[in-house]
């Protein structure tokens, strides 16, 4: 038995034609979301990043040079500058996924103790973190928290 709103016959694509136009007008409300943070990397990165590139290849002069480059080789200063930047970088990221991987999942943790996903909070805990901004990360059910 159809249902008498299915029995009302559509103009074949109609429906997908709208469906298709109201996509690209979520895609460009999206794209203009996304533009200020855009232009704000490349005002902040990317051009401060370019001149200094452009920069290294222009002597005092203006006129293009490698004397840079071969500064960097020729002196060993540079070579110790490079293998400190590189190692405290090399470094920070592992400390960063060391912590990822402890601290996993993100969420809001009472005292930072680290508990199992799925972990029920106490009345008492759940009551302290309801003041909090818990972003999605615990889940509410029947007054208690729950870890995701």
């Amino acid at each position: 038995m159809k249902h008498p709103v299915d029995s009302k016959p559509e103009a074949p694509g109609l429906n997908q034609e709208s469906l298709r136009l109201q996509g690209r007008r979520e895609q460009w409300k999206l794209l203009s979301l996304s533009t200020p943070a855009v232009l704000a990397v490349i005002a902040i990165i990317v051009i401060p990043v370019g001149w200094l590139f452009y920069l290294s290849f222009v002597d005092s002069d203006g006129q293009f040079s490698l004397q840079h480059y071969q500064k960097m080789i020729e002196y060993k200063s540079y070579a110790r500058v490079f293998i400190t930047t590189f190692e405290v970088s090399l470094l920070t990221t592992l400390i960063c996924i060391l912590k990822s991987i402890v601290w996993g999942q993100g969420g809001v943790r009472p005292n930072n103790s680290l508990r199992p996903p799925g972990d029920v909070f106490s009345e008492q805990e759940a009551a302290c973190i309801n003041g909090l901004e818990l972003d999605g990360f615990a889940e509410v059910r029947d007054g208690a928290v729950l870890l995701p």
